[in-house]
């Protein structure tokens, strides 16, 4: 590696210190400079903290699922973990448990059965479809006065434009 000249090295300390001083203290940055570099100027500062090479693309990590059936299994375990292991409701748990973690792996419909006016329909939504949409419907069947044809109704507007098929 070649040596670097009295001048280069002088200006790289100074710029290090610069970048220092300036993430410490931002608006008197200059004239705590100025105390170990007379004839410091704000040109010079803005000189020393810039960038000499390009941002590089940070990797993105995998999005989190807000999937209703993935954020179902989530609360299934956390439940799991603070339940007795010899008793009816962990097994119980566990059986449902490995029924909603089957039907994520096999990509199956969620069905959501609404019992409106005395007439109980199924309403089939898209695997991945997100929890909030699903509640949100769910919310909106609960509601006094509603008929079937305003959920089927409700339903295509919620999902328009989400991408999930029907």
């Amino acid at each position: 590696m070649p040596k670097w000249s009295e001048e280069r090295r002088f200006k790289y300390s100074r710029m290090l210190h610069a970048r220092r001083i300036f993430k410490r203290d931002t608006l008197f940055a200059v004239n705590i400079i100025r105390e170990r570099y007379p004839g410091y100027t704000e040109e010079m500062l803005l000189d020393d903290i810039r960038r000499r090479s390009p941002v590089k693309p940070q990797i993105k990590g995998r999005k989190p699922a807000f999937d209703f059936r993935t954020r179902q299994i989530e609360k299934l375990v956390m439940e799991l973990r603070f339940t007795d292991r010899n008793s009816k409701e962990y097994n119980s748990l566990c059986h449902r448990l490995t029924l909603m973690v089957n039907a994520h792996k096999a990509k199956q419909q969620i069905k959501l059965t609404c019992k409106v006016e005395g007439k109980a329909m199924i309403y089939l939504f898209h695997w991945s479809t997100a929890e909030k949409d699903i509640k949100q419907f769910a919310a909106m069947a609960n509601q006094k006065g509603i008929t079937h044809e305003q959920l089927d109704q409700f339903k295509k507007e919620l999902l328009k434009d989400k991408g999930y098929g029907k």
